[in-house]
């Protein structure tokens, strides 16, 4: 009894420690992003898509997620878990665990607040119920439209819908 109680106890030690490793990810690579644009114009790099919406994740090719921030860390990282085993939904949990990538290329209609390009990085996924988000990704007023709202939300979106952790970052110098 007392291991089942020790293991359950690491085992929620190892999810916590797994979900600081994503958020101190998360910084790093808008930290590295940072850099790209300071180097490209203010832009950030194009997302490579992959079969996820458009969406460039970690789960499909770990050693190219974000390939243009390589020369700015030593290596670019990936979610601990990096899995996606429900099949690709951004709306289901589960056992997806992935980092995601998006650069808006122009003004995006949902976000009338933003005149210009930019990016989403997100976590899919985190493992500690009691996780503290502290990041959400939004723009204008998501909070006039509902999910029933015909043709989406023109007054704004959260990314906090579809991830567990979200960071929207503006492009220009």
């Amino acid at each position: 009894m007392l291991s089942s109680i020790v293991f359950a106890s690491l085992n929620s030690a190892r999810q916590k420690g797994r979900d600081a490793r994503r958020v101190s990810d998360m910084n790093e690579i808008i930290k590295a992003l940072h850099l790209y644009a300071a180097d490209h114009d203010g832009q950030f790099p194009p997302p490579v898509p992959g079969p996820h919406g458009g969406w460039e994740t970690s789960d499909v090719n770990p050693a190219n997620f974000i390939v243009a921030i390589k020369p700015y860390m030593s290596k670019v990282s990936v979610d601990p878990v990096n899995t996606t085993n429900t099949g690709f939904n951004l709306f289901i949990p589960g056992g997806n665990y992935y980092y995601a990538y998006y650069r808006y290329d122009q003004r995006y209609a949902n976000c009338p607040d933003i005149k210009g390009p930019f990016a989403v990085i997100a976590i899919h996924e985190v493992e500690t119920a009691g996780f503290d988000n502290k990041q959400n990704a939004m723009c204008g007023t998501p909070s006039l439209c509902s999910a029933s709202t015909p043709g989406g939300c023109p007054s704004g979106r959260n990314w906090n819908t579809e991830f567990d952790y979200s960071v929207l970052i503006k492009e220009g110098l």
